[in-house]
């Protein structure tokens, strides 16, 4: 192979920019090549050692041989060279920290998809520290992304989680009539009644009702209705089987005070002379003559009942006398 450009010219060796080896070119180019670019002065070199190599292998003579290897090693040396010439001319100590105490001028690099000893692009460097920044916070919301934040809400208590079973642990539990009670509407005029098990509901309760509720006893309520010194009227009625000549006593120790105003006599059978009594004391009026008829006497006085007071008949002068039946009416007024 023969260059066009340089066929028939005269080799010189040189040295190459000083690089410390021996370049094998023409020597008319010689002075010319350190002016050329470094990829056209590589392929000089490679078309050079290649006509040296034709040349040289058309004699089997040893030294010629030697030369060749020579030549060859030369341009390996020359390859290196070229690399570090290239380094050198891009090279920027600016850019690199020499030793420890240097502070690093510039921003830290990473080429996209560094690994291992590789430089470090800045930019990567905070896109990962924020996707694990944004993987820490995910979804929180504004007002609790920091770890202040999280303090705060917390009441800035190391101790959170003891002070929480503290305070839960003085809370009424979980029950069914609370929970049922909770579910109800509430509203003015209400009463809550139990309706069933774990169940509730609301009737209404006026402000007269109301009024009752607070009274202390029987005669404060009939106050309240207005019912307080009324007169009411009631009755009573006693059968007595088989009456003997004695003394039977139909009420003991009455409870509330009455007015005795009529009693009735009946037998079913036979007669008898009946004598109502208040204790021991007879009633206001004459005695009854107790037959198969009735027989009804009013009574004006000696009639008043006391609380504590026995009723009591006595039964006179029996003749066959048959199932006695008494009766009587009352009147009784209601305390205040």
């Amino acid at each position: 192979m023969t260059d066009p450009v340089f066929q028939d010219q005269t080799f010189a060796a040189v040295d190459f920019e000083n690089m410390g080896h021996t370049q094998i070119l023409p020597a008319d180019v010689t002075n010319a090549y350190p002016a050329q670019p470094r990829w056209l002065r590589l392929w000089w070199n490679i078309v050079r050692i290649w006509e040296a190599c034709q040349a040289l292998f058309t004699d089997t003579d040893a030294a010629k041989t030697t030369a060749v290897s020579a030549a060859i090693a030369a341009e390996g040396f020359a390859a290196n060279a070229e690399a570090a010439a290239e380094a050198a001319e891009t090279f920027n100590p600016s850019n690199y920290v020499a030793k420890a105490g240097d502070t690093m001028a510039g921003p830290l690099v990473v080429p996209a998809g560094a690994t291992g000893s590789q430089a470090i692009r800045a930019s990567e460097v905070i896109a990962a520290i924020q996707a694990a920044l944004d993987g820490l916070v995910d979804a929180a919301p504004g007002t609790l992304d920091t770890l202040n934040e999280l303090a705060a809400a917390l009441g800035d208590d190391p101790n959170f989680a003891a002070t929480m079973t503290t305070a839960l642990a003085g809370k009424q539990n979980l029950n069914a009539n609370l929970t049922a009670l909770a579910a109800l509407t509430l509203a003015a005029n209400k009463l809550v009644y139990a309706d069933g098990a774990g169940s509730f509901a609301m009737s209404d309760l006026t402000a007269f009702a109301r009024t009752l509720l607070d009274d202390a006893n029987a005669g404060a309520a009939r106050g309240t209705l207005g019912a307080s010194g009324l007169t009411q009227t009631g009755t009573f009625s006693f059968t007595i089987e088989n009456p003997k000549a004695q003394d039977y006593t139909l009420i003991q120790k009455i409870g509330n005070g009455i007015t005795i105003t009529e009693t009735t006599t009946r037998l079913v059978g036979g007669t008898a002379t009946v004598t109502p009594k208040i204790n021991t004391t007879a009633l206001g009026g004459s005695a009854h003559s107790a037959s198969t008829t009735e027989n009804s006497i009013a009574r004006s006085s000696a009639n008043v009942m006391a609380v504590g007071d026995d009723l009591v008949v006595t039964v006179a002068s029996p003749s066959s006398a048959d199932r006695l039946t008494i009766s009587g009416v009352f009147t009784y007024t209601l305390a205040g």
